[in-house]
């Protein structure tokens, strides 16, 4: 089987991007030929070869605006997202002040929007490059998703150290959710574990549902609202930001099938705030 540069095979596979950038990703050792990474751009391939980008030992030495690059392929990017930027543009913010610009600036071309952290979230967030891909992961979001682990820093001592919040939440004319006795709401299912107990609470959340401010929701209806979140009744900003974190996420590929782990480190100060 002919053999060809590894720049030109990435051309084939990555026709969105340009071989400035493919030179940067093979300095960076973010390249694998069948399992090997190779930093020669002029090392011979052929369309046999199993050429990948973004395997996790390589990820997250990429940077754009409002975030980090932890893992790219030809159908998926995803983004460790910093507090404080939009994940999409909103009324008054410019595209280009969002991650989404970000990224449509990095790939040239619009990326397609899997789901959202609210602005002051910082962690994991999942973009498809592709809209097969979107649409796969999309279609079936809480079965596709396997795992999705936040840590959040909530006011007080919680009188249980684990436990699960089921409950409905609807949202009001000012778009902040609520917690209603009404069954017609949208269900919202989480499982929480205290980490550590003080005037703040260290909490790690595991979501079964998905919606939006959920966690943001159903702690304040606990009475233990995420410090820093003024909206949702904390009276405390120990942080200077709001104390929640996409820490962890873990789903099926929507094109491959393989599962796909990653973890956000943990944020300064979630572990010592007093």
């Amino acid at each position: 089987m002919p053999e060809k540069p590894l720049l030109d095979r990435l051309a084939e596979l990555y026709p969105e991007s340009n071989r400035t950038r493919f030179r940067q990703w093979i300095k960076a050792g973010r390249i694998t030929v069948d399992g090997a990474i190779i930093t020669d751009p002029r090392s011979p391939v052929t369309e046999k070869s199993d050429v990948r980008l973004g395997n996790a030992q390589a990820a997250g030495r990429e940077a754009i605006r409002g975030g980090r690059i932890v893992y790219e392929d030809k159908d998926l990017i995803v983004i460790d997202k910093e507090a404080g930027i939009l994940t999409v543009p909103a009324p008054g913010v410019r595209k280009e002040q969002s991650l989404l610009g970000s990224l449509e600036r990095y790939l040239r071309r619009p990326p397609f929007i899997v789901h959202r952290l609210d602005r002051d979230t910082s962690g994991l967030v999942v973009f498809a490059k592709t809209e097969q891909a979107q649409q796969t992961l999309q279609k079936d979001w809480n079965t596709n998703v396997e795992e999705r682990i936040y840590l959040a820093l909530v006011e007080g001592e919680l009188s249980e150290s684990r436990g699960t919040l089921r409950s409905y939440l609807k949202e009001n004319r000012a778009q902040k959710v609520y917690v209603t006795e009404d069954a017609d709401g949208a269900l919202a299912i989480l499982h929480y574990t205290v980490l550590r107990s003080g005037r703040f609470s260290l909490v790690q959340i595991e979501l079964e549902t998905g919606r939006k401010n959920q966690i943001r929701a159903q702690f304040e209806d606990l009475g233990h609202p995420v410090a820093g979140d003024a909206k949702y009744g904390a009276t405390t900003d120990p942080l200077r930001r709001l104390a929640l974190h996409a820490h962890t996420i873990r789903f099926r590929h929507p094109i491959t099938g393989a599962t796909l782990a990653f973890e956000s480190p943990t944020p300064r100060g979630f572990e010592t705030a007093e």
